[in-house]
């Protein structure tokens, strides 16, 4: 498993979401990673275990195999002071005495046209139950698309 900083969710394989009986189904969503290339998941709770500590953690579980395994932020930047030593090809997870509390920080992008461009700002927390569905998703990239043209 790859320790990967730039990754939000902890990411693993089709084959392992099943393997721990979880029903691929439910919560279903879009990542895109650093290819911008859209990848279909699911999105699960999971207990996720480094060294005597457990930590209940969001994992997105993919839609196809052929990913690789990355460990995210999500829950475990917060709780562990990572180090990496290259030399002894070692990664250190050394459990916080404090826990920072979560930082609040929006959770979606609100993307409005401005007369200088395009405006990117953080919007407000997404509501509860709110799942952006493939058609949903399709929408918004016509209209990021529309955008683009018409700056151009």
């Amino acid at each position: 498993m790859y320790i990967d900083s730039g990754a939000d969710l902890t990411f693993v394989p089709n084959d392992f979401g099943k393997l721990l009986e979880m029903n691929l189904r439910l919560n279903p969503g879009y990542v895109a990673g650093i290819t911008g290339r859209p990848l279909k998941v699911s999105l699960q709770d999971a207990d996720i275990k480094i060294g005597k500590q457990v930590i209940r953690s969001k994992i997105a579980i993919a839609s196809r195999n052929n990913v690789p395994y990355l460990l995210g932020r999500e829950s475990i930047f917060r709780l562990f002071k990572i180090s990496f030593e290259e030399y002894e090809e070692l990664v250190r997870f050394v459990p916080k005495k404090h826990i920072p509390p979560r930082p609040r920080r929006p959770t979606a992008l609100e993307i409005r046209e401005h007369k200088e461009g395009i405006l990117l700002k953080p919007a407000g927390p997404v509501k509860g139950g709110e799942v952006a569905g493939e058609e949903s998703y399709k929408k918004i990239l016509q209209e990021l698309g529309s955008m683009r043209k018409k700056w151009r």
